[in-house]
């Protein structure tokens, strides 16, 4: 699900007045707006929107200033009479003259002024300072958490008090109602396939945890010996994966053998389960269910087995929950009335007892809880449970499905990610350098209006023409003749579009858009550009030239439609291999890297934001105990993280004090390199030279993307200390 950006910021305006994501305040309230949608990377989207409204503030020429006079108003809570800038009709009404006079009379004959912003009530969930900058310092002392009281609903308040009294019921009875919506596919941002994932991870590992995996064994012991039998009976097919499993888990060929069949069975129960239910996801067709489709199912099923199992792994030896104690796994919930809020303020009041109580220990513990919790907002599920002195704690867990580590980290726009390079770069770096990143954004901004242009200029021949009549191009020739504004315009200038020929419809179109720009206005991509686009895209399609061989597709405006797809297509890439080029260059012409390989000015701003897009500053500072991936069967902690990143870079360093986990991420700025040809981050050591992030640029569709995922030797890395963990034990 995408948020309508239109509608949230026409809401944040009410709220706020004019619009500056650079004001906290502001940023705040986006947060908790998108989070009322539903949308689980509320801070990461708010922070991105906050950075490239940065960028434009700074390149707009400032407008004149218009002096507008002051409205009186009355404060909708405390109806006070003030004057104010900006009439905000969610915290304003209008007052009548008699309690405006009224007013006046008892302020001396003059009316208070209200200029400051009003505080806002409450606070998002994960803190007004998601994530971390890989150039901060430790410092000496710990700032105190903020602590102001989140502002919850009634069954919010419900579950906060739950867990102050010690206890979880409320908790689990909030987790067993989200998932009974996930079985329907209703989720939020993530899907509804990935959102039922995620449920069956956490409803897996609640059954497994204790005795119940035993129980689970021991309820279906003869359907699972019947499944060991068939991975016998086949044993040459399933040989590569009864191996990897063994490696995975660091058991014997014969106990993987026993864990496929019992991940089969689970298999094959959680299946019925979901047919059982006419209302299931199973029976949902499309991108939003499971297409009655078993093997669709089945991927997901193994993989949330898999993760269940994985999960307690990280559970039981690397956080600090005490597994003797009542624990809960738990899909994040950061949306308005979710149970996210409840956790944090639930963490705020025993912070505030501690610091009552004057318990070093407890203050400390509860600190550390809380900014866990505002940094790692990128959680997908979380279990909360009692440490071994009966204190509150939260493992923070991101969930991907590839056993390998090979699924996407991290996706982003190249706008975003140029305005955060630029935002990271000191005022010791070349003015080209920025002139070209900012290019770089305008080129990524005008890619969809280009083909507009284009289409408007273009000759349009009759091969152009019959494949625009074609079946697979009707949806978006009707989706032109269905436009209000274009439908105006050709009614102006005597074009019936319901009625007109394909010929007339495309040269209408080509008129509106030379008329929009004439005004000085632009007109959407969809529907406009998005008809050559298409028509570039389905003359590459061997099948359409197999089907329609009376069309020529080398003619020259097929020819120009295709040149403009793939013109499209190559945008974002080229954007990406000029930028890196142009950091090399800089940095080149300043002596970096200099005589020990330290990287320039440049290259150090560039792989900041990667590092930090990747989250792996966030893994090399102390977050163990709170926080773990798990990647389908495998769970892997910070420590892997901090470790695999030292011995890939050659860092001799300390890394278990906080000053030398500092100096780590200060020599991975200095001393990984961007891979010219790939533009992917490299480390070379005396071990070698490994990938550490594969940063790609595409254009995907109608969308330009800039995609992370962990490099090469980081995965394989990162793999080995999770299996040689399992295996040592």
């Amino acid at each position: 699900m995408y948020p309508n950006f239109d509608e949230i910021l026409e809401e944040l305006s009410y709220k706020v007045g004019i619009v500056d994501l650079t004001k906290e305040s502001h940023k705040t309230q986006l947060v908790k707006l998108l989070r009322e949608r539903g949308i689980d990377s509320a801070q990461q989207l708010a922070d991105r929107a906050s950075i490239v409204f940065e960028y434009i503030k700074e390149n707009t020429p400032k407008p004149k200033r218009i002096i507008k006079e002051d409205e009186v108003v009355k404060g909708k809570d405390s109806g006070n009479i003030y004057t104010v800038k900006t009439f905000n009709p969610n915290r304003h009404v209008k007052p009548t003259d008699a309690e405006i006079e009224k007013a006046k009379e008892k302020n001396g004959g003059k009316l208070p002024s209200d200029d400051e912003e009003e505080p806002t009530t409450g606070k998002s969930v994960f803190g007004n300072n998601g994530g971390a900058s890989v150039f901060d310092e430790p410092s000496a002392t710990q700032s105190e958490p903020k602590s102001e009281p989140v502002k919850l609903t009634p069954r919010q308040q419900e579950i906060t008090q739950s867990l102050n009294n010690g206890d979880i019921s409320e908790i689990v009875k909030e987790s067993d109602e989200i998932n009974a919506l996930r079985d329907k596919g209703i989720a939020g941002a993530g899907g509804s396939v990935p959102s039922y994932g995620e449920k069956s991870v956490t409803s897996a590992a609640n059954e497994f945890k204790g005795d119940g995996f035993s129980n689970f064994k021991e309820t279906n012991a003869e359907a699972i010996e019947v499944e060991k039998k068939n991975i016998l009976a086949n044993s040459k097919a399933n040989a590569r994966k009864v191996k990897e499993v063994s490696k995975q888990l660091g058991v014997s060929t014969d106990e993987a053998v026993d864990y496929l069949a019992q991940r089969k069975v689970w298999g094959d129960l959680e299946l019925q389960r979901l047919k059982d239910n006419s209302e299931s996801l199973w029976y949902i067709g499309g991108n939003k269910g499971l297409r009655k489709d078993e093997k669709v199912f089945r991927d997901w099923a193994d993989a949330s087995f898999d993760g269940a199992h994985a999960t307690l792994h990280a559970v039981r030896t690397n956080s600090n929950i005490d597994v003797s104690k009542p624990f809960h796994v738990i899909q994040s919930n950061p949306a308005k009335g979710g149970a996210d809020a409840a956790i944090y303020s639930h963490l705020q009041d025993k912070y505030e007892e501690a610091k009552q109580s004057g318990n070093a220990d407890d203050i400390k513990h509860y600190e550390r809880e809380i900014k866990a919790f505002d940094k790692l907002g990128f959680n997908d599920t979380m279990v909360i449970g009692k440490d071994e002195n009966d204190r509150t704690t939260v493992l923070h867990i991101t969930n991907k499905k590839a056993n390998e580590l090979n699924d996407m980290w991290a996706n982003t726009t190249p706008e975003y990610m140029l305005a955060s390079i630029i935002k990271q770069f000191g005022k010791d770096v070349s003015e080209a350098v920025v002139t070209f990143a900012k290019d770089g954004i305008e080129r990524c901004k005008d890619g969809k209006q280009a083909t507009n242009r284009t289409f408007a200029s273009m000759k349009i021949d009759e091969n152009f023409i019959k494949l625009s009549e074609t079946d697979e191009m009707k949806p978006y020739t009707d989706a032109l003749r269905q436009h209000a504004g274009f439908n105006k315009f050709a009614q102006e200038n005597g074009v019936d579009l319901e009625k007109a020929s394909t010929t007339e419809l495309l040269s209408a179109t080509q008129q509106y858009i030379k008329s929009e720009e004439a005004k000085g206005k632009t007109v959407a991509y969809k529907p406009f550009g998005k008809v050559l686009t298409k028509v570039g895209e389905f003359a590459q399609v061997t099948k359409m030239k197999q089907k329609y061989p009376g069309i020529d597709f080398n003619s020259e405006s097929v020819s120009m439609a295709v040149k403009n797809k793939n013109d499209e297509k190559d945008l974002v890439a080229a954007v990406h291999s000029d930028m890196v080029n142009q950091i090399g260059k800089a940095d080149s012409e300043r002596g970096f890297p200099d005589k020990d390989g330290n990287n320039g000015p440049h290259t150090e701003a560039y792989i900041a934001t990667v590092i930090h897009s990747m989250h792996f500053d966030l893994m090399v500072e102390n977050y163990d105990g709170n926080l773990a991936a798990v990647t389908g069967i495998r769970d892997s902690v910070p420590g892997d993280f901090r470790g695999c990143l030292a011995e890939l870079s050659g860092f001799k360093g300390d890394i278990e004090s906080e000053e030398g986990r500092a100096k780590l991420n200060k020599h991975l700025l200095k001393q990984c390199k961007i891979n010219a040809t790939t533009g992917f981050i490299e480390i070379t050591s005396p071990n070698g030279t490994v990938s550490l992030a594969e940063d790609s640029w595409r254009t995907s569709g109608e969308s330009k993307k800039v995609e992370k995922k962990l490099g090469k030797g980081l995965r394989e890395c990162v793999a080995s200390k999770v299996d040689g963990r399992k295996n040592s034990k």
